[in-house]
């Protein structure tokens, strides 16, 4: 397709560069501008001298992370990102620097495996950072994902991993080398040294936040230390545990560990309460029932009740879990519930009920219930929470979205850009997929995919992007993300092709051709 456009790179603190030339730079439906390269050629530049002594690419360390512009010879913005790599080319020994392999922020996410705790459950250290690098560079993080070890473990992984990408290094891989074996065309001193570039569009900061929920797990199940009675006398007619959540959502269903004596014919009553004074409110928001059928007399055990009508609890705001057995009190057969006598769940505390004073008693010793929560969000609210985590190297973002479909928040770290993109899949509710795109002012924005039926561009004949009147248009329009018409004819029909949606767009400066992927 024609696109023989000549354009020019800004680099800091060049307005416009005569060094640069753009080699090639693409668009994606998803952020916009993609990736550049940008080469800078050894015609005499005496910045180039550097390169040949004992500073190599260490001289150009300082463009890592600087902003990039490129512009047409009118002075249009079509590409806009970062400096991510710096690579030597043309030389018997290419090298790379970059920023991809960095982590100035680094910490561990595992299974636990420590003495006196439940096996299995996922735990994360604490972060281990290089504030220097981060002052150069910007917070760069990185969670490593372990298997089963101990928090000593995790944590030294941690710390190693730091220690050895906090900084951006020069690197001499990928490549092929031929020793004692020339060019019979061309000399060593004849080649040209040539240093590239490598830049990428602004949507790929977002890989370097990494998206976790607030609380990896909802809940408290540390090994089970104790248990408490429900139903078997006056003093123990009910159990009541309170909690807190860190974001407004729905809970979709509860799991706790209980074991029966002997055989109650009756049912565990699960409800959740709001909070009065620090006591159980009796106002339900929502209630469930497990039967004692499914509950084992020999040991103890995960169950889960599920709650016909989702409630919504909010964020910071005080809860209970009351239980109660639905029949009379029986000293023979009883229900009891699993605790921590450790005690060791700060958002909240655990009561039993008195029937025969009307009191809230405190549980001696004191313990925590062991339980754990299931939870729904609505993903557009997931995107918002999401981006307010990740985009703080953006100026700011927009979601143009009816509301999501509804899932659970707690998903193991991750970056942002693979969190986004999860999330975007999901499309709306509307089920129309979802794009983004960010713009040379550094704001993102996800918003539906347009419809196909009214393309904005066209293919003429003669291989020209055109807007829908017919017009020329060039590199500026940003078509990546939009319905294109291309000739009629292509597929074959006489009256006309089926629009195609662009997914990528490419531009190289050896062909002058820009090409359209859908």
């Amino acid at each position: 397709m024609s696109g023989s456009q000549v354009l020019f790179a800004s680099i800091p603190p060049h307005t416009v560069d005569p060094n640069a030339r753009v080699v090639r730079c693409s668009w994606s439906a998803l952020g916009g501008p993609d990736q550049a390269v940008i080469g800078l050629a050894d015609d005499g530049n005496p910045h180039f001298a550097s390169l040949r002594g004992a500073g190599g690419l260490e001289t150009y360390r300082h463009l890592l992370g600087r902003p990039v512009e490129i512009l047409t010879d009118t002075g249009s913005k079509v590409w806009w990102g970062y400096v991510s790599a710096i690579r030597r080319v043309n030389e018997e020994f290419p090298q790379t620097i970059d920023l991809e392999g960095m982590a100035n922020r680094v910490s561990a996410y595992y299974e636990e495996l420590e003495p006196g705790k439940e096996p299995g459950q996922d735990k994360q250290t604490s972060w281990y950072e290089n504030l220097p690098s981060q002052a150069d560079y910007g917070i760069k993080e990185k969670v490593l994902k372990l298997g089963m070890v101990s928090l000593a473990q995790a944590s030294q992984a941690a710390a190693r991993y730091l220690n050895d990408h906090a900084w951006p290094v020069v690197t001499a891989g990928g490549h092929s080398l031929n020793i004692g074996v020339h060019d019979a065309n061309t000399t060593k001193d004849q080649k040209v040294s040539k240093v590239e570039l490598v830049c990428q569009g602004w949507i790929y900061r977002l890989r370097w936040q990494t998206w976790q929920t607030k609380s990896g797990m909802l809940g408290h199940s540390p090994a089970q230390v104790g248990f408490q009675k429900i139903g078997e006398v006056s003093a123990n007619q009910r159990l009541a545990q309170s909690f807190k959540v860190d974001l407004t959502q729905n809970v979709s269903y509860i799991q706790l560990r209980f074991r029966k004596e002997a055989s109650p014919t009756d049912n565990l009553t699960i409800s959740i309460q709001s909070d009065n004074a620090g006591l159980p409110s009796g106002t339900q928001l929502a209630s469930a029932t497990l039967s004692a059928a499914a509950i084992s007399a020999e040991s103890y055990q995960w169950h889960q009740v599920n709650f016909p009508t989702l409630p919504s609890i909010t964020a910071g705001v005080n809860y209970w879990l009351v239980m109660q057995r639905s029949g009379l009190l029986n000293p023979a057969a009883y229900f009891l519930a699993g605790v921590d006598e450790g005690a060791g769940y700060l958002d909240g505390v655990m009561r039993v009920y008195n029937s025969s004073n009307g009191q809230w008693t405190m549980r001696s010793p004191t313990a925590d219930l062991l339980f754990k929560f299931g939870l729904l969000k609505a993903s557009d609210e997931l995107m918002q929470e999401l981006l307010t985590a990740i985009a703080s190297d953006l100026n700011g973002f927009e979601v143009e979205m009816p509301t999501g479909f509804t899932l659970a928040p707690f998903l193991p770290p991750m970056d942002g850009l693979s969190a986004l993109e999860m999330l975007m899949a999901l499309g709306g509710a509307d089920l129309n997929p979802l794009l983004a795109s960010v713009s040379a002012e550094k704001w993102l924005r996800v918003f539906p995919q347009p419809d196909g039926s009214a393309p904005e561009f066209m293919v003429d004949q003669d291989g020209n992007l055109c807007d829908r009147y017919g017009n020329t248009v060039g590199l500026e329009s940003q078509v990546a993300g939009q319905w294109v018409s291309p000739p009629w004819g292509i597929y074959g029909s006489v009256g006309g092709s089926q629009a195609v949606f662009v997914r990528q767009v490419m531009w190289e400066a050896d062909k002058g051709q820009m090409r359209l992927d859908y």
